[in-house]
């Protein structure tokens, strides 16, 4: 999965970093043993990580280009978003201080979220 850079908001080619806690949608599947695991790479998703937030094993801060491959995805909330069978939209936030990255499309990627 690839963000599109919403160049506008990223005129410098860096990341923003999160003045206020941002809230988002993360879109988990549910497997049919109980198990959460994120729906493109596939990763189970631990208790720990659900009480204590997710983090990115790598993050791109800066970039010249427009795409982002790295970090955790999410989705504004005013955003639509339409998940496929067996998956579910999470309440969650990018806490302050997390860098962050906005898309075309309504997306987030950012290093850090923590569920509500």
């Amino acid at each position: 999965m690839c963000l599109t850079v919403k160049r506008i908001r990223h005129l410098n080619g860096k990341a923003k970093v999160a003045k206020r806690n941002i809230p988002c949608l993360k879109v988990l599947y549910m497997c049919s043993n109980g198990k959460l695991v994120t729906p493109y790479m596939w990763k189970s998703i631990e208790q720990n990580e659900i009480v204590h937030g997710l983090f990115a094993d790598k993050f791109v801060d800066q970039t010249r280009f427009a795409l982002i491959k790295n970090g955790i995805y999410s989705y504004k909330p005013t955003r639509r978003v339409l998940a496929n069978l067996g998956e579910i939209a999470i309440a969650a936030y990018i806490p302050k201080g997390t860098k962050y990255w906005i898309g075309k499309d309504g997306e987030y990627v950012s290093e850090c979220i923590k569920f509500n």
